[in-house]
């Protein structure tokens, strides 16, 4: 199964996010609610914000959040009745569970970081983004790894 990366460095320690404290402002930001997710798609968004939000259109990168937080188990329901007041665009991610990678998972995850450098270095200054839309296209069609690469061939 094809799955978002959960590996980045925090507190100069590689670690694997677990889970997310997300806070989401409500009318200029006044207000704000909390939940935890454990959602893989948004842990991704969380660890690579910056790098996604360069590139992606800004309303896409709004609905992309409020799909994900429409399906969130953990958000309460007053929560989802007041989507209107979202600030999405100032929405904070906290890295609330997570564990310390081992060495086979740091080694992967700094050569898929040194890949990336080496595009962008390169001139693909999307690369990230589109390593992004790829893997969601990929899971939104239920591709099976092992099918796709024997496929691919």
């Amino acid at each position: 199964m094809i799955e978002f990366n959960q590996i980045t460095v925090f507190k100069n320690s590689y670690i694997k996010v677990i889970s997310l404290k997300v806070e989401v402002p409500l009318r200029n930001n006044e207000e704000s609610f909390c939940f935890i997710s454990f959602n893989r798609h948004l842990i991704y968004l969380a660890i690579d914000q910056s790098e996604i939000q360069k590139h992606i259109p800004w309303d896409k990168w709004e609905t992309t959040l409020q799909r994900i937080f429409w399906r969130e188990p953990n958000i309460k329901k007053i929560n989802l009745d007041q989507f209107q007041d979202w600030q999405v665009s100032c929405v904070k991610f906290t890295f609330h569970k997570y564990q310390k990678c081992s060495k086979d998972e740091i080694k992967c995850y700094s050569f898929m970081r040194y890949n990336q450098a080496e595009e962008i270095l390169s001139g693909n200054l999307k690369y990230i983004y589109n390593e992004y839309k790829h893997t969601l296209y990929l899971k939104e069609n239920n591709y099976d790894t092992k099918n796709y690469l024997l496929n691919k061939s």
